[in-house]
């Protein structure tokens, strides 16, 4: 019994289907002896059965463990920047909004220059020539 818990469930579904082969050709050949039946049931299809199962169950927990992927919207993404840039006091870098947001750097600077295109957000180039975005309505 040991043994057949350390079996994938693959492995034993078709273990379980081999012998229901052999031993269904074996009733079929013998004139449908009803002996042949035990064998065919406890060595062919419980195997079958336990390994649908084990599969279901394996699959199932695989699925509730996988990280949940959030899709967000366009919208969604520029929420998380005016929220950023709330924080962090109405400056922004790109680098800043892909560290306190779930966008990554280029999204993020896609995002700001959309925004700057239309006029929410003034860019400024420092004197070390790094780019910040400056939200008026959070600066402090």
């Amino acid at each position: 019994m040991g043994r057949n818990r350390d079996r994938r469930p693959v492995s034993e579904i078709i273990s379980g289907f081999s012998m229901m082969a052999i031993f269904g050709a074996i009733w079929l050949a013998l004139g449908h002896n009803n002996f042949w039946i035990f064998p065919l049931v406890f060595v062919g299809i419980l195997p079958v059965i336990r390994g649908l199962g084990r599969l279901v169950t394996e699959r199932s927990e695989q699925r509730r463990l996988e990280p949940r992927i959030l899709k967000l919207t366009d919208a969604d993404r520029e929420k998380e920047i005016l929220r950023a840039a709330q924080q962090e006091g109405g400056r922004l870098t790109p680098a800043t909004a892909a560290l306190r947001t779930s966008c990554s750097v280029e999204e993020a600077e896609a995002i700001l220059t959309k925004l700057a295109s239309r006029g929410h957000v003034s860019v400024e180039v420092l004197p070390t020539g790094r780019i910040e975005y400056q939200f008026p309505e959070f600066m402090k």
